[in-house]
């Protein structure tokens, strides 16, 4: 996938570099390939702000390189197997999000993993890829409204 092509070239050392920290590539082209609408002027400054030199977007380039594919690297595939395992053992209140056709989870693993989980909503919003919140900002806006004031709702009665 152009994904999978993309992230390959952000863990090749020299060119992830000047890919990200040169030519600010989250923001410039892995944003915009995200999302089903195309970012106002305003909008994408709102994301250029906290990255304007090489140096402030080196965490940008730490990311692909630290983000486990294919069990690599094995310091943190081991912390996000921990953490799927607290997930799946734990009791609070959970919200889930998904899109057709999305991006890195699709949409029928999303909902079938909600379906595993403890107390777990899930909201199919449609036509989304990756950035869901650009695309769906009113529906999932009101789905965490919903959410808190049920969760609450359910912890003054418990309360009381």
């Amino acid at each position: 996938s152009s994904a999978r092509e993309i992230f390959r070239k952000f863990r090749t050392p020299g060119e992830g570099e000047k890919l990200i920290l040169e030519g600010n590539a989250f923001v410039e082209r892995v944003l915009p390939i995200g999302m089903r609408r195309k970012l106002t002027d305003e909008e994408m400054s709102v994301y250029h702000a906290p990255f304007p030199t090489p140096q402030s977007r080196r965490p940008t380039w730490r990311f692909p390189n630290e983000l486990p594919i294919a069990g690599e690297p094995a310091d943190v595939y081991a912390t996000m197997e921990r953490a799927h395992a607290a997930l799946a053992a734990s009791t609070y209140p959970k919200l889930l999000f998904a899109a057709e056709p999305g991006a890195l989870v699709s949409p029928a693993y999303a909902e079938e993993l909600a379906g595993k989980l403890r107390d777990c909503r899930f909201v199919k919003l449609g036509d989304g890829i990756h950035y869901l919140q650009e695309d769906h900002p009113e529906t999932i806006g009101r789905s965490v409204a919903a959410f808190i004031a049920e969760v609450e709702g359910r912890r003054t009665k418990s309360a009381a």
